[in-house]
């Protein structure tokens, strides 16, 4: 790979590292925020009580849980973060692809709420595991998660089914309705296929066009 496309890529790497942290940013601030009502909402039962009035332990016990459930989102959420954070580490790594693939779909949510789609993530019962480079692998599913979001059917479903053949690896994206040519030119860009190209990897397109298939080198499976 020349100079400049790693230069390229470099610049996508970060900005796609920027803009998930952004992300994350937003649903820990949405857990604060929450807890912050919940924390004043107890405050004004104190004052109440202060007052006089008896207070209500079946709300108080409601109040508790909320906290306690946004307390475990965010901890969900933090550890999301650092398992992205660590995919950097290592240019090649041995990885199971059903976590990450499950950390890679965990991290798009917010922006699958924020077009009204859901992803459905369909994981084989075992285990596949496979040597990559984990971030820019998770680069490349999540453009092929916002490539499907963009061009989904009226479900407003994304499914994600991964697999492994005989002689590769496979990731479908399905339930899909607009892949017309000049849709799949924003996709499928020099850029692109030189990631994939780094990843021992190609994407096609079914005769139907309501689903394509990222396809892996069989000669990295574990």
């Amino acid at each position: 790979m020349n100079d400049s496309k790693c230069e390229i890529h470099s610049e996508d790497g970060i900005r796609f590292f920027g803009e998930t942290v952004a992300s994350v940013s937003h649903e820990i601030k949405n857990c604060l925020a929450i807890m912050n009502e919940s924390a004043g909402l107890l405050q004004d039962l104190v004052m109440l009580n202060q007052k006089g009035k008896p207070l209500d332990p079946a709300r108080i016990d409601r109040i508790a849980q909320q906290i306690s459930g946004q307390i475990q989102r965010a901890d969900t959420i933090v550890k999301n973060l650092n398992s992205f954070a660590h995919s950097s580490d290592l240019p090649e790594k041995n990885i199971d692809l059903s976590e990450i693939l499950s950390l890679t779909v965990a991290l798009a949510k917010r922006s699958a709420a924020n077009r009204g789609v859901s992803i459905h993530l369909i994981l084989p019962q075992k285990k596949i595991m496979t040597t990559t480079n984990p971030f820019f692998f998770m680069q490349v599913i999540r453009q092929c998660l916002d490539f499907s979001m963009s061009t989904v059917g009226a479900e407003k479903v994304v499914e994600v089914m991964p697999d492994v053949k005989e002689d590769h690896i496979e990731i479908v994206f399905a339930k899909l309705e607009d892949l017309e040519t000049q849709n799949r030119n924003l996709f499928f860009t020099e850029k692109l296929e030189t990631m994939l190209e780094k990843l021992g990897a190609h994407l096609d397109i079914n005769d139907k066009r309501t689903e394509f298939c990222l396809v892996f080198d069989g000669s990295r499976q574990k």
